[in-house]
């Protein structure tokens, strides 16, 4: 790299923190992961409650899947899934 690649690398900027030690590493992954999770609070929070939902009327859903196990069964077997293991 030259000096002048150097000079227009801005490592002091509010965005990019300085990273001079392995404690600094680990520091700025927990502010990153807590800024991420508070984006995605939101989200989890509405998939939480239509989970709830269709887990309460998952076996009445079953019943009807099962009269015509097309391509509803696949698809209902899918949301299911993700519903109990998410």
């Amino acid at each position: 790299m030259t000096k002048d690649d150097k000079k227009r690398i801005d490592l002091g900027s509010e965005n990019i923190p300085v990273i001079q030690t392995i404690d600094d590493i680990f520091k700025t992954s927990i502010q990153a992961k807590s800024i991420h999770d508070r984006s995605r609070k939101g989200a989890t929070e509405v998939f939480n409650k239509v989970s709830k939902i269709v887990n309460k009327y998952a076996k009445v859903i079953d019943v009807f899947i099962q009269q015509q196990p097309d391509i509803t069964a696949v698809v209902w077997g899918s949301v299911r899934f993700l519903t109990q293991v998410l």
